[in-house]
């Protein structure tokens, strides 16, 4: 029996990191002689470990100031009798879709009690033995990064799931990332990622780039493999086609629309509404894109779906639009799934460009920091509806992708 402790979001409002987790758990505890326990995040008592904390010196002093932490915490927290993380994986989705904002949002952050507590090491001393005696047990630890470490992102969140991982390594145990768009932007941080990847057994990045930038850590590269988003693990391999009627939906990423002026939003839905078919906007994480989608619905008659669906009933929804047009990657992936012709827009980086060549598909992504965005956008949407011979071959190549993902992480449990 093979025992495999899984770091993955298991509680959330995005409906792409709900995907995630559920097909990741659903193919793993489906290979033979495979037990998983499952944990969202660290336990609370990491509050306590800030990056700012331990930077200063050289990378070999700030290696060592990390390494300290890791080990005193195997040392004060190895306990044989303490019991283990139950094997009961329910991976639940926030159907509201809302998180706290303005004065709201700032009076928890400044009350924030539990957080307070556990830096001064007053809280969940006890998640940190079961958390640790789990993984001392166990024989290998995969963490899913739920995509990417995104520069909005806290450097300290990463930091102490680092943390969880190193305990990995330093126990003996086998350690593995998966499903990971590598982006760096913290020199510190990027200096303790190297490490923890050096130590890995095998790192499953998404896309190509991130192979590149895997090797400009010191990665191995015969530890690093391209295996697509686990998303693709929803292609519907049936061959039905279904009468498209619904008009067209769009996925875009409120907090990333900024990398646009609001004329050329104006512009872009101004053109979207000659193709004289009902809109609507639905994204698998509408807690970010809903102050947006609101933004212009009433401007231009956009239907909007005011809560977060999970992401198979959103894959239910799109399949009988038209178009789906995009910047959010697994709404994306969930459309394509369902044989949806989609039109993608890169908001920043390079996710949607990299996977829809992974696809060899037919309409290229277009980048919001070109200028001629709206007018690319608008053609494509134009070859999407008009010329559906062009997506002849999206369907096997779909299938294809779904196999590497599959053959990808068997390989993975085989090494």
């Amino acid at each position: 029996m093979k025992n495999i402790v899984f770091l993955t979001r298991l509680s959330m409002q995005n409906a792409g990191n709900e995907a995630l987790s559920s097909e990741l758990l659903n193919l793993f505890e489906s290979q033979e002689g495979v037990t998983v326990r499952a944990f969202d995040r660290y336990p609370q008592y990491f509050f306590k470990y800030e990056l700012k904390n331990i930077i200063g010196g050289d990378e070999k002093d700030l290696i060592n100031k990390f390494d300290k932490i890791c080990n005193s915490l195997l040392n004060k927290f190895s306990d044989t009798n303490f019991s283990l993380l139950k094997p009961e994986n329910i991976v639940s989705l926030n159907t509201k879709g809302k998180e706290l904002t303005g004065n709201l949002r700032k009076l928890k952050q400044k009350i924030a009690i539990r957080k307070r507590l556990a830096k001064v090491g007053l809280l969940g001393k006890n998640d940190v033995n079961t958390v640790v005696n789990t993984i001392l047990k166990s024989d290998q630890l995969i963490w899913n990064p739920a995509g990417e470490i995104h520069p909005t992102g806290s450097v300290d969140e990463v930091l102490r799931i680092l943390i969880l991982i190193r305990i990995a390594q330093l126990s003996g145990k086998k350690t593995y990332i998966i499903n990971h768009s590598l982006e760096l932007f913290d020199d510190s941080l990027t200096v303790i990622l190297g490490y923890i990847y050096r130590n890995c057994n095998r790192i499953l990045v998404r896309d190509h780039v991130s192979v590149i930038e895997t090797g400009k850590i010191g990665v191995d590269k015969s530890d690093v493999f391209e295996v697509p988003d686990a998303v693709f693990l929803t292609v519907n391999q049936n061959d039905v086609q279904i009468e498209k009627t619904k008009g067209i939906c769009l996925a875009i990423n409120g907090l990333e629309a900024i990398h646009a002026s609001e004329s050329q939003w104006d512009d872009f839905f101004s053109r979207l509404k000659k193709f004289n078919k009902p809109i609507c906007f639905l994204s698998n994480a509408m807690n970010h894109d809903m102050k947006f989608a609101m933004k212009y619905s009433q401007k231009f008659d956009i239907e909007v779906i005011d809560y977060q669906p999970s992401y198979k009933v959103i894959q239910d929804f799109y399949k009988d639009f038209d178009v789906l047009i995009s910047s959010r990657l697994h709404s994306a992936i969930l459309a394509l799934a369902e044989s949806v012709p989609v039109v993608s827009i890169e908001p920043s980086v390079f996710k949607l460009t990299s996977i829809f060549d992974q696809i060899n598909y037919p309409i290229k992504t277009v980048n919001l920091n070109d200028n001629a965005w709206v007018e690319k956008t608008i053609e494509n949407v134009g070859l999407s509806l008009n010329n559906k011979d062009i997506f002849i071959q999206v369907p096997e190549n779909l299938k294809n992708i779904k196999d590497k993902v599959i053959n990808g992480y068997k390989d993975m449990f085989n090494n």
